[in-house]
């Protein structure tokens, strides 16, 4: 994934106005786990964001280490929002992060990081409800051609009988 794709994937996902925005939830998510693991992984971490998100998040200070509401807190007061909105930008942008880098990731961080954090910091794109959109909308226009094609082939009418409330199907040969 190219370096700027990870804040137009975060932008898309947390359905967020702008780059700005989205830069300013990275920072603000990526600064809040900074008092969580140990230093060293940190700074691996931060090393493979894009330059303006990884100088903003260098010159902070760490911040007394939690677990996951203390990170949550932190990401909502840092970007003046609700708590709940905090934990979705927290989870967005982990498992975005998780799929733009290598080597140090933050699912790899989780083992080090308090159980009630592991989960948030192991968030995947890949699940059952994203792996389902994805097939549509790479399928999508193929499906619809196709879909076309075949109506075009075999035209049906549908016709409704007085008598009856469900419509009777009929092709233009059985009507003949």
């Amino acid at each position: 994934m190219h370096r700027d794709d990870l804040l137009s994937h975060v932008r898309t996902r947390a359905r967020l106005h702008g780059r700005g925005h989205a830069q300013r939830v990275v920072e603000a998510v990526v600064h809040g786990l900074r008092g969580v693991v140990p230093e060293a992984s940190w700074r691996g971490l931060t090393a493979q964001l894009p330059f303006a998100v990884g100088a903003a998040v260098a010159r902070a200070e760490p911040v007394g280490g939690g677990a996951c509401r203390a990170l949550i807190r932190d990401v909502a007061r840092r970007l003046n929002v609700a708590e709940p909105d905090a934990a979705f930008y927290a989870r967005v942008t982990f498992e975005q992060l998780n799929a733009f880098c290598q080597g140090i990731t933050p699912a790899r961080l989780a083992a080090s990081a308090p159980a009630d954090l592991r989960p948030l910091l192991s968030a995947r794109a890949e699940e059952s409800a994203h792996r389902s959109r994805r097939r549509l909308a790479t399928l999508g226009t193929p499906v619809s051609a196709l879909t076309l094609r075949t109506h075009l082939a075999t035209p049906r009418t549908v016709t409704v009988r007085a008598d009856s409330k469900r419509p009777a199907r009929s092709t233009p040969a059985e009507r003949r």
